[in-house]
């Protein structure tokens, strides 16, 4: 009960930061005119303000990376006045020198897209930029293993995965709160998973998160006051990565070794079939996956009827969906986890369909 108490802390701490940085930002964005024009693609009547992406940093930065640096300056007079926070201190301190690989190469990603925001980057060289930091949090003992005893296989996924995330929540950021509101929501769930397996500092990085994404939602829900950018999304994409490979899905004794595999992709099932869907679309027109279009899965709901509000909330439903299913994994033995991937494949089987004889019907 403590360790939820501190994390709900630091989420509501993080969620008032937020609301305080967004708002900061918002203002300076304005001042240095670094704004989202309406054109081409975009179709927003007025220009909004960019540098929500940098909020969320911010408010991540003072709710997280600062009170451990605090802990690590006087950790025992801090856990003589608060007693509950001594096993919290000691996960916290012990992975501090990753915090700094974190925040650092976050910064580094915040930067590239504040660059790309304001004047246009090669997206080779962004691809090439996402790559480096996969390999940076690589070294540093972030890695996927998948229970493969080979360094060159774990890289490749690892870094793979970085990109994968990071540009699923980048191409995810195309209409008012999407990107945003997805996130909190898989925040939330991580937070149940990681607090299960007794993961307390992965829980309190995912309560941050999520408290972090629903201070900045707040300006960010349609009609929009501020957009992340692309320095928010590919952050946002990155810390997903991040949170999604330190979490433990696995401990020996217990739960079987497929869990450790379904979770993850259930419970970001959403962005990455947004992610793979596009990519699928421009393929089978013939156009680059590097090109943007209006292609993705919240404009076709937007093309059924929906306005950019219900969109918006009907895709959070259906993450929240699948978290709901993602939890389930550690309760039931095989015959339910293929139940679970049955049930999940189902509900997008249905939203293809769906969306396949709404395109056919509008054609005629």
């Amino acid at each position: 009960m403590e360790h939820v108490l501190v994390s709900l802390s630091i989420f509501f701490a993080c969620f008032i930061l937020a609301l305080v940085f967004t708002r900061f930002c918002l203002i300076a964005a304005r001042k240095l005119a670094f704004l989202d024009h309406p054109k081409g693609r975009k179709n927003h009547a007025a220009p909004v303000p960019l540098l929500g992406g940098a909020g969320i940093y911010l408010s991540l930065f003072a709710g997280v990376y600062l009170p451990v640096i605090v802990l690590s300056l006087w950790p025992d007079v801090l856990v003589q006045k608060f007693p509950f926070l001594e096993n919290y201190m000691a996960g916290a301190l012990k992975k501090l020198p990753l915090l700094h690989v974190v925040f650092l190469t976050g910064l580094g990603l915040l930067i590239t897209g504040l660059i790309d925001d304001k004047r246009g980057m090669n997206p080779y060289v962004k691809l090439f930029l996402q790559v480096l930091a996969g390999s940076i949090m690589y070294l540093f003992g972030v890695r996927i293993t998948l229970f493969v005893k080979s360094e060159v296989f774990s890289y490749a996924v690892t870094t793979f995965w970085f990109v994968l995330l990071i540009n699923s929540f980048n191409l995810l950021d195309n209409m008012d709160g999407l990107s945003a509101g997805i996130g909190m929501i898989v925040s939330i769930m991580m937070f149940f998973i990681s607090h299960f397996f007794g993961n307390f500092l992965m829980a309190s990085l995912s309560a941050a998160t999520a408290g972090a994404l629903l201070g900045f939602l707040v300006f960010n829900f349609h009609p929009a006051r501020i957009f992340m950018g692309d320095a928010g999304a590919l952050f946002l994409g990155f810390m997903m990565a991040v949170i999604m490979i330190l979490t433990t899905y696995y401990q020996p004794n217990g739960y079987p070794r497929y869990v450790a595999y379904l979770v993850p992709l259930i419970v970001l099932m959403v962005p990455l079939y947004d992610t793979f869907s596009v990519i699928v679309v421009r393929l089978i027109k013939g156009e680059s996956i590097m090109k943007g279009d209006r292609n993705h899965f919240s404009h076709r709901l937007v093309r059924l009827g929906m306005g950019v509000r219900y969109a918006a909330l009907f895709l959070y439903f259906i993450t929240f969906t699948t978290g709901i299913s993602a939890l389930f994994l550690f309760w039931v033995g095989l015959t339910g986890a293929v139940l679970v991937m049955i049930q999940v494949f189902c509900l997008f089987g249905i939203i293809v369909i769906l969306e396949y004889y709404a395109k056919k019907g509008n054609e005629k």
